[in-house]
Order: C-alpha cells, then sequence, then structure tokens
C-alpha cells in the first residue's frame, strides 16, 4: 500500500461536511438534513476543526457514487493545494451504502491524507479500526438492500390494487390524488392534451414515416414532448408501450441494475386507454417489419397507394408505376400500373397490363370496403380458423403426452441410477457421466413441455352479429374516410397480394389479420378481459395455400 508522508497530512487542516437523503420527500419534508449538518458543524467546532465546504444532497440514493454533491466534493477534495483532510458525515451509511464501492472510495482518500469520519461510528485509524469501519459498511448495505426489498414488496402490492408507485406519470397520462382508507394515493389518468399528441404520433408512423421522420414532424410542428424535442428513440418508446392501450406495467427496469427484469416480475396496471388495440397492434407489426434485424428488405417507400401488393396476373412480377409522358386537364402526367417486366425489359418478356392508378386505387378501397369482408365471409374465417385450430390442439395434445411419458420414465431411470449407486460403490465416475445426462435429457423434456402452451376456444363473442358489425363499420370508416395513410395501414395489414388481369382482379386476403381485428373491434367484451384468446392470430395462414379461396 502507497503510504501517505506527514508533510501531506500535515497540510490538511480542514475538514468537509457532507449529509444525504435518500428520497425527495425526505428532502421537504424531514428534518434529518438540518439535523445532519447541525451534527456535524458542532463536531467540528468541538474540535476546533475549520469547515472548508458544506455538501448537501437531497433526494439521492447512497447505493452508488453518481451524486451530484458528492462528485463535488471529491473535486474540491482532490484539487491541487486543497486543505482537506477530513471528511465528517453523522454516520456511515450517508457516506455510502455500497461496501465495496465505500472501501474503494476511502482506499482513494486515505493515499491523499484524508480521513472519512462517522460520527456515530467513531473508530480508531490503525487495522482494527478499518476492520470494524468495513463491518459498519456491510451492515450498512445489508440494511440498504433489506430496505430495498421491503419497499419493492409495498410498491408492488400498491400497483397490484391499480395505484401509480412513481412521481412522473408516463406520457399521455397524469397523476391524480385519491382518498384511500390507508391515505392517498395516486392514480394514473389522462391527461388531454399529451393524448391527443399520443394520437399523433401513431397516426404519423402509421402514413409511413419512420420514428426519426415522426419526431422531426412533431418538432417542426411546434408539438414538443414536455417542453423538449421529440427524439427517434422517444417515439419508438411511446409506440412500444402497451400504457396507452390500457395495460401499464409497473416494475419492468431494475433500477439499482439497470437491465430489465423477467416478465414474471412485471406488474400489469388497468388504466385508461389512450389508442384503439388495432392501431397499436398496426404499429407492431409495422416496426417488425422494418426492423433490420429482421427483416433485410424494408416496406417501399414509394406513395403509391397499392405499392408492393400487385402482381402481374401473366407472369406473377411485382408492378410498378409507368406513364405516357401526356399531361391530364391539370397538368400532371398520366399514371398507370403496369407489370414491373414490362417495363424494364418489354413485351418479349411480358405483355404486360396497363392500368390508371386513380381507376385502380378507387376500385381496390371500394370493394374491399363493401364486399370483400362481408358477415358470411367473416363467418366462414371463424370456421375455418376454429377447425385448424382444433386439429392443432389435437396435436398439441399429443405431443404434450408423449413429452409427459418421457418424462415419467426419464424420472425412473433416474431413480434407478440413485440406487445402484448407492448400493455400488464402484460405479464411480461412470454413475456420475450417466445421471448428467439423464439430467439433461429430462431438463430437456421439461424445456420443451413448458413451451407447449395450452390452446384456447375462439371467444364466443367474436361469433355476435354486433362483432363483425363493429368490425365492418371501421374497414367502411378507414378505407372511404377519406384519409389514404390509414386506409394504406388497413390494406398493409388485411391484404396480402393482389393479382392484376385483363378480365379479372383477384384480392387476397389475410384471413388472421382480419381474425385478430375482429377480435379487437369495438370495446372489448366482457368474455374476453382474460386477455388469452386469439394473441398469435396475425400470422395465421397468410398463404393461398392455407386461406380461403380468392376474393373477387
Amino acid at each position: 500500500m502507497k503510504k501517505t508522508s506527514s508533510h501531506a497530512v500535515a497540510g490538511r487542516i480542514k475538514a468537509v461536511g457532507y449529509a444525504r437523503v435518500s428520497t425527495p420527500e425526505q428532502a421537504e419534508k424531514d428534518l434529518s438534513l438540518p439535523a445532519q449538518m447541525a451534527s456535524i458543524r458542532r463536531y467540528a467546532q468541538d474540535r476546533g476543526l475549520a469547515l472548508a465546504g458544506e455538501f448537501v444532497e437531497r433526494g439521492v440514493s447512497g447505493t452508488d457514487d453518481n451524486r451530484p454533491e458528492f462528485r463535488r466534493m471529491l473535486e474540491e477534495i482532490y484539487r491541487p493545494n486543497s486543505e482537506v483532510g477530513m471528511v465528517i458525515v453523522t454516520h456511515g451509511s450517508r457516506f455510502m451504502r455500497n461496501a465495496t464501492r465505500a472501501r474503494v472510495h476511502k482506499e482513494q482518500l486515505r493515499r491523499h491524507g484524508i480521513r472519512v469520519l462517522a460520527i456515530q461510528q467513531t473508530v480508531s485509524d490503525d487495522p482494527n479500526g478499518h476492520f470494524a469501519e468495513g463491518m459498519f459498511e456491510l451492515i450498512d448495505q445489508l440494511e440498504s438492500e433489506t430496505n430495498g426489498v421491503r419497499t419493492r414488496a409495498g410498491m408492488a402490492e400498491n400497483a397490484r390494487q391499480g395505484y401509480f408507485n412513481g412521481s412522473r406519470p408516463p406520457f399521455g397520462f397524469r397523476v391524480e390524488k385519491i382518498a384511500t382508507s390507508a391515505g392517498p394515493k395516486n392514480k394514473l389518468v389522462i391527461e388531454p392534451a399529451e393524448a391527443e399528441l399520443v394520437r399523433e404520433v401513431f397516426r404519423q408512423y402509421l402514413a409511413g414515416s419512420g420514428a426519426k421522420s415522426t419526431a422531426r414532424h412533431m418538432n417542426q410542428r411546434g408539438l414538443l414532448y414536455r417542453k423538449r424535442l421529440w427524439t427517434r428513440d422517444l417515439v419508438l418508446r411511446l409506440v412500444s408501450d402497451t400504457g396507452v392501450v390500457g395495460k401499464y406495467i409497473w416494475g419492468r427496469l431494475d433500477s439499482r441494475g439497470n437491465c430489465i427484469r423477467p416478465e414474471s416480475e412485471w406488474i400489469p396496471m388497468v388504466v385508461e386507454r389512450i389508442v384503439d388495440d388495432e392501431i397499436f397492434q398496426m404499429v407492431q407489426d409495422l416496426r417488425l417489419r422494418r426492423d433490420p434485424g429482421r427483416n433485410s428488405g424494408r416496406l417501399p417507400s414509394s406513395p403509391l397507394f397499392l405499392a408492393g401488393l400487385l402482381r402481374c396476373s401473366l407472369c406473377g412480377d411485382t408492378c410498378q408505376l409507368e406513364s405516357s409522358g401526356k399531361l391530364d386537364p391539370n397538368g400532371e402526367p398520366y399514371r398507370y400500373y403496369n407489370c414491373r417486366k414490362f417495363c424494364r425489359t418489354g413485351k418479349e418478356a411480358c405483355a404486360g397490363y396497363r392500368i390508371a392508378v386513380e381507376t385502380l386505387d378507387s376500385a381496390i378501397v371500394s370493394h374491399i370496403a363493401e364486399h370483400v369482408f362481408t358477415a358470411e365471409r367473416c363467418h366462414e374465417i371463424l370456421r375455418e380458423f376454429v377447425e385448424d385450430q382444433g386439429i392443432l390442439r389435437q396435436k398439441t395434445a399429443e405431443q404434450r403426452r408423449l413429452l409427459e411419458r418421457e418424462r415419467d420414465e426419464l424420472g425412473k431411470r433416474l431413480e434407478r441410477w440413485y440406487e445402484r449407486i448407492e448400493t455400488d460403490s464402484e460405479l464411480g465416475d461412470v454413475g456420475a457421466e450417466r445421471l448428467r445426462e439423464l439430467k439433461a435429457k429430462r431438463d430437456e423434456v421439461l424445456r420443451t413441455l413448458a413451451k407447449l402452451k395450452p390452446m384456447h376456444s375462439v371467444p364466443p363473442y367474436l361469433y355476435k352479429p354486433e362483432t363483425i358489425q363493429r368490425f365492418q363499420g371501421r374497414l367502411r370508416e378507414a378505407f372511404l374516410g377519406g384519409d389514404r395513410a390509414t386506409a394504406r395501414v388497413y390494406l398493409q395489414n388485411l391484404v396480402d397480394h393482389i393479382v392484376v388481369g385483363e378480365d379479372e382482379i383477384i384480392i387476397e386476403a389475410r384471413a388472421g389479420a382480419a381474425l385478430a381485428m375482429m377480435s379487437a373491434s369495438g370495446s372489448t367484451p366482457p368474455e374476453a378481459t382474460k386477455g388469452e384468446v386469439l394473441a398469435d392470430v396475425v400470422d395465421w395462414r397468410p398463404q393461398q395455400g392455407s386461406n380461403l379461396r380468392p376474393w373477387l
């Protein structure tokens, strides 16, 4: 250990006082801070020490050293020609509640001839005193961690009862005080002005803007995030927050470890919804499709309404924009959809078929809104889904029976090997190796069993006429309401592709997406409150091979 020179120690004749409380509430209401500083001044005065500075930390945890006043104090102490030779605190826990970091800082200070002195935990400056000081530090850390466990348990119960624990509500909400038998509690309620900004962010994102473009658009219009500029990360955080659809999650982040807790430890709280489930799910699907880590390609950025959906009936290639070079009465060039292969190679590759953009757009929108998802077809989607679900349920049950049989057999084999090892000491390493193999197999079977989730029945409310009527009403509103951005998003979700021919147009829909939208249409019926129905149906049967027949 590097020893401090007597000259350096002698030159440090002053002290600083450091006081801290852990929460803002303590800083505002408690008398602890004034009492701490009064005790420090009295201690210094009784011993003839001059206080070179007082550093007061208001509402900051002592579990780490990332504290503004603590850092400022260290800068003052370590500056050249500093005369500070002692840091005075009322209790060691005020300096640090992390034994490892406390030891590191105290050792660094000691090497500079500076001692940390706790008034209520006086120890000698020798090996025995350092040992006692280390024990105090461990006790302080234990007390902090124990308090943390108790506090989290109380906050978890508070969240289960639907009350908000934090001081800063999520965007779109405000905190409202509620009188209860246990005293005032915080409840999350919608903040109308922010809620409208939330809806605008979702509208912009669905309209084809990326997170960065959405942030720029909001900033340019002066629609700020609580007096701050929007950023890409703020947009992505908002559009992925389940709180906007009525399910706020408490306990997701472990602030001490700065990491995400296991999902089993999350506590959902029911709050007022700002965005419909249907819109929220569309945004999540859109994010997945835009994620370069999941998809090497990206969504078409073309302004064309049907971009990425059209297929040529002659060659199967996609369709693109084609212009004749002539101008319409408004001075705009005539625009057509035509086969990509025809446009790029010529009629030798494909004869192609030209159709006006406006004509095809309006025909597709009108047909989907009024004819594709009729009540009869919606019922047919439900019937086919129920049939497929029944087959999958049988296969899942059979697979579960086989795995359970294998699990039980492996358990019996393990018991037999344990008995052999107990009675035959010569098995030794051979027996131990065999036990490891059997345990590994059994663990693998148990992991597979855990992944087999039970399939739930289609909720009865989906069969009701009013559910289908709500779904149809939403489609008509989306496609015929005049908002092309919303209509395009619905189209991208509901339609797999459209085959364009000279005498027919075939629209192949995504039945699974339609079923998911039916499930989310309107207010959530009582039967659906368990939250276990149709959670994974969005990608169900996307291809023609297992879908309904082409819808003309």
